[in-house]
């Protein structure tokens, strides 16, 4: 059983959309400190099963933090697992099971806008390797993502963190510094945009 403190520990005894905004600030910070943030690295790994890659264990990982963790509150009923084991092997664990199965089914090759296939983490548009017709391919690809960012209802921040982590190529640690905001939250802000993306290019059948 994890360690937690005594006020993370009180939650238990209230379903989850009882407790006050303060509650869920702290148990939210709580869920961000660097303990927890390996043991969600930790139960990623394992729950995701066999063929994935870092960048799989990466999503997963800010996905708990993006939706998990809510989801997770809004169900939470006092009487079974204590919050932090329902949240991180119920729901966590039902979703990495999920995505684990849909990674080993994938068949087809697509543009991940997630993590860079080269080691700084950033959004490749071209490879120097490619053909003409690729290039020229990918090159509308990435004015096609821009203008999508650009005219994007989502919020500025998510832009933000997904273009200078897409484009400028800067790390987790960079963008946070910038924006003046915690890398868990930068980490989520750019995974939130590029599910937007993806979905958008999925519509565009430049995706699948």
């Amino acid at each position: 059983m994890m360690q937690r403190p005594d006020n993370i520990r009180a939650l238990d005894a209230k379903a989850g959309l009882q407790w006050s905004e303060q509650e869920v600030a702290r148990a939210w910070r709580w869920w961000l400190e660097r303990d927890q943030e390996r043991l969600v690295w930790f139960a990623a790994t394992r729950y995701l099963g066999w063929g994935v890659q870092s960048q799989d264990i990466e999503e997963a990982w800010v996905a708990f933090y993006a939706d998990v963790v809510e989801k997770s509150r809004r169900s939470y009923r006092p009487g079974g697992p204590d919050f932090a084991t329902y949240a991180l092997h119920v729901c966590f664990k039902r979703d990495c099971i999920r995505r684990g199965e849909e990674i080993r089914v994938r068949s087809q090759t697509f543009v991940s806008l997630s993590s860079d296939p080269r080691e700084k983490g950033g959004f490749e548009p071209v490879s120097h390797d490619a053909s003409p017709h690729t290039i020229a391919e990918r090159a509308w690809l990435v004015r096609e993502v821009l203008c999508f960012i650009q005219n994007s209802p989502m919020p500025h921040r998510h832009k933000r963190a997904f273009i200078l982590k897409h484009f400028d190529e800067k790390s987790n640690e960079e963008i946070a510094s910038e924006l003046g905001a915690e890398v868990g939250a930068v980490k989520v802000w750019a995974y939130r945009a590029a599910v937007k993306v993806q979905e958008y290019l999925c519509v565009k059948e430049w995706m699948s």
